[in-house]
């Protein structure tokens, strides 16, 4: 039997669990238990109508003998002076003697998955103070008889007891007489349910308990990892981590191929919490952008330790910390491939932006710097093939001496139109000749000398520092690195994004156009770009290509961004979108109005099967408040969105045992 007086603490949730669990838990509630809720008038009211026929002479006298209490000279006596009131009362207390050894019971092998839900979430309201004993002990009468789901039973010491068929049958005509209204019941306690524990489970935004009380849209359970197309509940070779499940010890890997990215405000913990505990155990490739400089103080030593050789190129370091990367050693010098990575090179140095109203300006430098870039790839050593000697062409003189001769520029000018003929001449590349009129013609002209400012002003990042220059000046690794000794790792620290984002942007865009025609091995892990503040390198365009074409050659973006207005704001409101979307794992940390925006048409409605109220999966102030602050919040293309719980590095003894002091690079 269900003692109701054990169930005033908080700790009864773990037996009301088990009892569940348990096929062979029966619910036993005492019939005198359910009388009690009802009035004297209800009772009364039953019993009148129950015996509102007078019996023969003979039944009464038979009822008096058998009466509990009532000796054979009262019950000779009363047959003579019968009295019908008396007789009434004499039933009634009849059977009412024989209550206290009768229950309803209901067992709960024969529950559903709706009725064990709300069992468990009511018991729960009582555990938090929010339902009274008196209120629970209803909620349980009410559950055991359920419009006759449950029936009265005599216990073992009513055996053979000439009334106990009788009172059985009294017993269940008088509760089925008092409790009824079963469905209403319920509903009413499933909006207890979504009233009181909305956001306070383990899950924020479910109801503790609740699986069972609501369909359509729902979070992943461990049960649904176990199933999903996107996720794994096993790290493996290819896996990044992404969270646990909440009040679990069950962590949360993906293994595709495909982008991530994580939107999270300053301090949200997304680098702890995400970045360094998969630096410090993916075994695979990695290019990182370390705007702060922390992933490689406190990755890279394990990193060269555990997985393959490291290199760090931070270029604005004062200490000259850096390895060299020169963009010229990875243009070609085939004239058919050169003009495709020239293109790609002078898109990479002044981007289209989003919101620019009047492109020409930059537009006609991009122009020139792809032609002054041909140049040099094509025609210039190996040596004077730098970013320098670009830089240089830039800052040619564009005055004529002679104004009426269009040949009395400066020699150095001059000598650079004559080359850009030539080559054009050698290979047939009439865009080059189209650059050299255009250069020859604009001499002495305003209009050339603000082209030509609008490219100097995108290129000066590039020599103004003599730091720069000589991180530019060589290579010491080749982009191919990473696929040939997987667990190579580079690192861009930089940490002005915004001001030399022309630099990582080439890097990056180098690295994946290599690296995307030379695919993965079946069992290699993809080279993953862990993109900090990716929004920061501007319109990078180029980010698209590498979405929808790096998981076929095994490389993966992670990309970070502080919010979706930062999206908004570089790439436009028509593509920012579709950045997002084009990646199947979607986080959100502490999200602001712009990402509740985004999100709330992936997370879906609920609805209680109780009272057919529908309600989002979780509300824009649920997301946006405390239930969410220390939650990831995760969507995913084809799959069920989670709730996940963050693991910070500095949280794990075994990751800060790996955390080892970072290499120099010289």
């Amino acid at each position: 039997m269900l003692d109701l007086s054990a169930y005033t603490c908080k700790t009864f949730p773990v037996a009301v669990d088990e009892a569940l669990g348990d096929p062979a838990f029966v619910l036993s509630v005492p019939v005198p238990a359910v009388i009690s809720l009802y009035t004297g008038d209800q009772v009364q009211n039953f019993y009148k109508a129950k015996y509102a026929d007078a019996p023969s002479t003979g039944k009464y006298l038979l009822d008096a003998v058998l009466a509990i209490g009532a000796p054979a000279t009262a019950a000779a006596s009363a047959a003579v002076t019968f009295n019908f009131k008396r007789w009434q009362h004499l039933k009634k207390r009849q059977v009412e003697q024989l209550f206290a050894d009768l229950v309803v019971e209901r067992p709960f092998l024969s529950l559903k998955e709706r009725d064990k839900a709300i069992f468990r979430a009511v018991a729960q309201l009582l555990a938090r103070g929010i339902y009274t004993h008196e209120q629970w002990v209803r909620f349980v009468c009410q559950f055991a008889w359920a419009d006759g789901s449950g029936v009265v039973k005599p216990l073992p010491s009513l055996a053979g007891h000439p009334r106990a068929v009788e009172a059985v049958r009294a017993a269940q005509e008088l509760v089925k007489h008092l409790v009824h209204g079963g469905d209403a019941f319920m509903a009413d306690a499933a909006r207890d349910v979504a009233l009181h524990l909305t956001a306070v489970g383990v899950v924020p935004g479910v109801p503790m308990g609740g699986q069972g009380l609501y369909d359509g849209a729902r979070w992943m359970t461990a049960d649904d990892l176990a199933q999903s197309r996107t996720y794994a509940a096993k790290r493996t070779p290819p896996a990044l981590f992404v969270g646990s499940l909440p009040g679990t010890n069950t962590h949360v890997f993906y293994p595709g191929h495909e982008s991530l990215i994580t939107i999270a405000g300053p301090g949200a913990g997304k680098s702890s919490a995400l970045v360094i505990p998969n630096l410090l155990t993916y075994p695979g490739s990695v290019v990182v952008l370390d705007v702060k400089g922390e992933l490689w103080e406190k990755t890279a030593g394990h990193r060269k330790a555990a997985f393959g050789p490291v290199y760090r190129f931070a270029p604005t370091d004062p200490s000259g910390n850096t390895h060299a990367f020169n963009p010229f050693d990875f243009i070609s010098n085939d004239p058919a491939e050169a003009a495709n990575d020239c293109e790609v090179f002078s898109h990479q140095v002044i981007l289209e932006r989003a919101q620019d109203k009047d492109p020409y300006w930059e537009g006609k430098g991009r122009d020139f710097l792809w032609a002054f870039a041909m140049l040099l790839a094509l025609a210039a050593p190996k040596a004077e093939r730098t970013m320098e000697a670009l830089g240089e062409m830039l800052s040619l003189s564009t005055v004529l001496s002679d104004p009426d001769d269009r040949s009395s520029g400066h020699p150095d000018t001059m000598g650079i139109i004559h080359a850009l003929k030539t080559l054009a001449e050698r290979y047939a590349i009439p865009d080059l000749r189209q650059a050299a009129t255009t250069f020859r013609d604009g001499l002495d002209t305003n209009r050339l000398e603000s082209v030509f400012d609008a490219a100097r002003r995108h290129l000066s990042v590039f020599g103004r520092s003599g730091l720069v220059r000589r991180a530019l000046a060589t290579s010491d690794w080749h982009p191919l690195d990473l696929r040939r000794r997987p667990g190579t790792s580079l690192y861009i620290c930089i940490d002005e994004p915004k001001g030399f984002g022309a630099i990582i942007r080439l890097l990056v865009y180098q690295h994946f156009r290599l690296l995307k025609n030379h695919a993965a091995t079946r069992d290699e892990p993809p080279i993953t770009f862990f993109l900090d503040e990716m929004p920061q390198l501007g319109n990078f365009t180029s980010v698209l290509d590498m979405q929808d074409v790096g998981r076929s050659a095994g490389l993966r973006l992670w990309m970070f961004a502080q919010s979706y207005g930062q999206l908004v704001q570089h790439y436009g409101a028509a593509r920012a979108p579709g950045i997002v979307d084009a990646c199947r794992v979607r986080t959100f940390l502490q999200p602001q109005a712009d990402e509740i925006k985004f999100i709330a048409p992936a997370l879906g409605e609920v609805r209680n099967v109780f009272t057919g109220e529908k309600t989002p999966l979780a509300t824009k102030d649920q997301l946006m408040g405390h239930a969410f602050g220390d939650k990831m919040v995760v969507t995913t293309r084809g799959d069920r969105p989670m709730v996940l719980a963050p693991k910070f590095a500095h949280q794990s003894k075994s990751l800060m045992a790996a955390v080892k002091v970072a290499p120099r690079v010289r």
